[in-house]
């Protein structure tokens, strides 16, 4: 949300039909720390005298730019699958970050959050778009008088495989 700042308290975000929220303002007290090898994973059958190095890293390190305006919700629906985004997925939302037209953002519309894309029309107004060629849904055009909030802007997603 443009003018967001970082160590604002988040406002509680309310579920809806294509997002669950998980928690809040991702703030771990002890990271948990993994091995990030710097080794480029091919497909195919790398040399085992390959050279590497190793260095402790935590996925918010990899993952978040806005520590104490990030927050994690579950995608729900099939809205957004041909943009990669799958039920299940755990996504990341930067709320520091000013949304742009095509930027994939977390939204409050009515009381309901959605995750589509944004499309600026050439009024100004917005026009949130789904990715799923197969189901065809329809733009969602918020009118005058209906709430809609730009909440984040998705930054990166995190699936079990």
């Amino acid at each position: 949300m443009p003018g967001t700042e970082p160590s604002r308290s988040p406002r509680p975000l309310p579920a809806g039909d294509d997002v669950l929220v998980l928690g809040g303002v991702v703030r771990p007290e002890e990271p948990v720390k993994a091995d990030f090898i710097d080794f480029h994973a091919g497909c195919g059958f790398p040399s085992p005298a390959a050279d590497f190095e190793c260095e402790r890293v935590t996925l918010d390190d990899i993952m978040i730019d806005h520590r104490h305006a990030t927050v994690i919700v579950e995608a729900t629906g099939d809205s957004m699958v041909d943009a990669g985004i799958y039920p299940g997925d755990r996504i990341i939302v930067d709320r520091a970050l000013e949304a742009r037209d095509g930027s994939i953002i977390l939204a409050n519309y009515d009381g309901n959050l959605l995750m589509k894309r944004l499309r600026i029309c050439p009024d100004g107004s917005p026009e949130l778009l789904s990715e799923n060629a197969e189901m065809n849904y329809r733009p969602v055009r918020p009118a005058e008088g209906e709430v809609f909030t730009i909440i984040g802007v998705v930054t990166g997603l995190m699936r079990r495989l």
